[in-house]
């Protein structure tokens, strides 16, 4: 348990590859249609259609394909929210108190809207899909960055079962309205992505990214 009083959560090992074929996550899967609509937050100086090459922890990277090589990656979501959620607010434990970020580390960013241009298959990690795998949410999708690496595993399972998909979907665990999206870099080439408008968060995206942090109840300092 935490200090907290609050039971710290574990993430399972995944399913084997026979398992999770069983599970047929094709049948499932969520379909990006050509034109759907993403938000991406990024690394100013990075262009807005670029993959992770395996750089730092996320809930579902590094993790390597079956020859050993690294899968690049690249998170978005349906909303601003999400966006912002899986990127410059995903660095806090549930429970832990308020968040708070700097404004140093909110000018290291930027926003880009992105539309995509070919349909997309991902592996839909909602309810009750996790149900039929066994695994409730809170142990894949609430956990914190303390986990990664175990959740991390969970994407290289899916990723060794599945060569069609083209990556994951979950919903937000700070923001259940966002649909949040991890894409296999090397299934989805950055051309499948088109950049509508890209805005750095130290210039014209600092009210956004202020107004943002409101909504989710994160407080900016510095």
């Amino acid at each position: 348990m935490t200090d907290e009083g609050i039971i710290a959560p574990v993430v399972p090992e995944p399913l084997s590859p026979e398992r999770l074929l069983q599970l047929d996550l094709v049948a499932c899967a969520l379909r990006l249609a050509p034109g759907a609509l993403m938000h991406h937050v990024y690394k100013a100086g990075y262009a807005p259609t670029s993959f992770n090459p395996g750089k730092g922890l996320g809930r579902f990277h590094p993790f390597e394909d079956a020859s050993g090589r690294v899968v690049p990656v690249y998170y978005a979501a349906n909303s601003i929210e999400g966006a912002f959620c899986e990127t410059l607010f995903r660095g806090q434990e549930a429970g832990t108190g308020i968040k708070r970020v700097t404004t140093t580390l909110i000018d290291r960013y930027a926003h880009a809207e992105m539309t995509v241009t070919r349909a997309l298959v991902l592996a839909d990690l909602s309810g009750s899909v996790l149900s039929r795998m066994g695994i409730l949410r809170q142990n894949l999708l609430d956990t914190g960055p303390a986990h990664y690496r175990s959740s991390a595993l969970w994407a290289r399972a899916i990723h060794h079962a599945y060569p069609d998909l083209h990556g994951l979907a979950w919903i937000s665990r700070q923001h259940d309205r966002s649909e949040c999206y991890l894409l296999f870099g090397d299934r989805v080439a950055p051309d499948a992505l088109r950049q509508r408008l890209a805005t750095p968060l130290a210039a014209n995206g600092r009210l956004k990214a202020m107004e943002v942090a409101r909504t989710l109840g994160v407080a900016i300092i510095g």
